[in-house]
């Protein structure tokens, strides 16, 4: 389960986010988080830098 917070900071605001990947158990849970979690990471930072780049152009005047 994941969640994002946001919070202000005298520089903007900073938005993070914070979860676990969670499989069953077993081996082929471990064997696919194992697959698969260093790729989800890649994928949400991506993500937010995309959100963060889009902040970033309309909060200029």
């Amino acid at each position: 389960m994941g969640s994002f917070v946001l919070s202000e900071h005298e520089a903007g605001t900073r938005l993070v986010y914070g979860g676990e990947l969670r499989t069953d158990p077993w081996r082929a849970g471990a064997w696919w988080g194992e697959k698969v979690a260093a790729r989800w990471e890649v994928t949400v930072a991506a993500s937010l830098g995309s959100v963060e780049r889009e902040a970033e152009c309309w909060s200029q005047p």
